[in-house]
């Protein structure tokens, strides 16, 4: 009789899933999907469930989402699972293989029944914090977006609209209008100081926070030194992405993986930010009546006041990136601005805004990419270029919030 397959960790809304096979003789036990096997390459799956067959580093994914049960099929793996998991739901996967690869001779079509042990993850509440400024249909699409996030007893949500003439506060109990319009510092301040949650996660209006995303924080809960998490920030999946957006996400413009390793001190951005209240409230919040910079300022001085921050790379919030060169300037202007503010703040942090190599090497590759036949390159050239013009410029301006 086939000894059972045990799914020792099962992420149902990041689908990522480590199984163990039961021994047989000459494979390994204990080894999880996503661990360094000897000789195999690793893997981790996102998106869907993996069927790892007696230790064959091949995984095949399934498209699973958390509704109502039923049979979820591709060509080789079918997957029964009554969406959430909890302890002990009984799941049935059937492989079907089409070649050796996966199954050996006598395993066609093969049976296996998984028992999920990993439950529901204990947490904290939380209190999401969304800044909010724009038109009403920026406010539809952001309540809209905002729908997703699976808040329990305890978790609440609030969006602070500071807009002049409050649309979006006007339509939805889950917002307030701030005291100064065109603020978002002073608005995430105001949503903090409303806030009961113990840990407060800040997020953006044109952020799409995937399923999931609270508990992937916890998991596992932060280090008691760790006064703020850094989620991850992916492009969003929206469509078919214009040309400025696709550079911003080849250039990993708002990767927490990369903020966590900046060469002054590690930060992060609040489009997804999870804040310890009381260590948030101990330093003063955000500094306020500034443009930007503030993210990277109050992670720094959170660790100046003796605190860590830590990362949790599964909890992840979508991101509309500028869909104009234009706007993407603009923001490469007020970053500008913010980083020589930030410069002046924290004595020891100093920026090379578009050194002579850094355009130098630009200017080549937008040259010679389109002679090498990859024309998209040498245009993401092209704009690193005029970035790197606009942050000159842009460090010349202030940093002040003008209303």
């Amino acid at each position: 009789m086939e000894a059972p397959l045990q799914v020792v960790r099962l992420d149902p809304f990041h689908r990522v899933a480590h199984e163990v096979d039961e021994p047989r003789a000459g494979h390994d036990r204990g080894r999880a999907l996503g661990d360094a096997v000897p000789d195999r390459p690793s893997r981790v799956v996102r998106g869907g469930l993996a069927a790892h067959r007696r230790g064959v580093a091949e995984a095949r994914r399934v498209p699973v989402r958390p509704v109502a049960p039923r049979a979820f099929r591709d060509e080789e793996v079918e997957l029964l699972l009554g969406g959430h998991v909890h302890v002990g739901v009984q799941v049935e996967v059937r492989v079907q293989a089409r070649g050796p690869a996966l199954l050996g001779p006598d395993d066609q079509q093969v049976r296996k029944h998984a028992c999920l042990v990993s439950g529901p993850v204990h947490r904290p509440p939380v209190s999401v914090i969304v800044p909010f400024y724009g038109d009403e249909r920026a406010a539809s699409q952001t309540m809209d977006a905002l729908a997703g996030l699976e808040l329990r007893e305890g978790d609440e949500l609030l969006v602070a609209d500071n807009t002049p003439d409050g649309v979006l506060a006007a339509r939805f109990p889950q917002a307030f209008r701030t005291a100064e319009a065109r603020q978002p510092y002073s608005a995430r301040n105001e949503a903090a100081a409303r806030a009961a949650g113990d840990w407060l996660l800040f997020t953006d209006a044109d952020c799409r926070p995937r399923p999931g995303l609270l508990d992937a924080y916890f998991e596992p809960h932060p280090g008691e030194r760790a006064a703020a998490v850094a989620g991850e920030i992916e492009p969003a999946d929206d469509g078919q992405p214009t040309l400025a957006q696709r550079y911003a996400a080849d250039r990993r413009l708002l990767s927490s993986e990369l903020f966590l390793e900046h060469p002054y001190k590690p930060m992060a951005v609040t489009a997804n930010l999870l804040v310890r209240r009381a260590a948030f409230v101990a330093i003063g919040g955000f500094a306020e009546g500034i443009r930007s910079g503030g993210d990277a300022d109050l992670c720094w001085r959170l660790q100046d006041a003796g605190w860590t921050l830590d990362y949790r790379p599964g909890a992840i919030v979508g991101h509309e990136h500028r869909a104009t060169v234009r706007a993407l300037l603009r923001q490469a202007a007020r970053t500008a601005a913010g980083t020589r503010w930030l410069e002046a703040r924290h004595p020891g942090f100093h920026a090379n805004a578009g050194s002579g190599r850094r355009a130098a090497r630009a200017l080549a590759g937008t040259v010679a990419w389109p002679l090498r036949g990859k024309p998209e390159r040498g245009a993401f050239k092209a704009i690193e270029l005029l970035v790197i013009g606009t942050e000159h410029v842009g460090r010349l301006a202030g940093n002040s919030r003008v209303q």
